[in-house]
């Protein structure tokens, strides 16, 4: 089963690329030796890449008590895809 592939895109009107150029970032959880062909759905909408840069994450979920420091840590959840979906709307 592949995960969901998640695609974030910003532009000069954020302040953060020249003007006609945009930063994307196309991220999934990967579940082959393959990441790349796992984003590439993802980077095939983004059209022509002048620059790409792949990195591989290893994901960890907290373990501490959080009732006892005070330091609440999310744990990364399936559905986040339909939270940032509320989240834009």
């Amino acid at each position: 089963m592949l995960s969901g592939r998640y695609v974030f895109c910003c532009s000069h009107s954020h302040n953060v690329a020249p003007k006609g150029k945009y930063i994307a970032f196309v991220s999934a959880s990967v579940e082959t030796e393959t990441p790349e062909a796992e984003l590439e759905p993802g980077l095939a909408l983004l059209g022509p890449i002048d620059e790409k840069i792949l990195d591989v994450y290893d994901q960890y979920e907290p373990v501490n008590d959080s009732t006892l420091d005070n330091c609440f840590i999310s744990k990364v959840r399936p559905h986040r895809y339909i939270y940032l979906m509320s989240v834009l709307k």
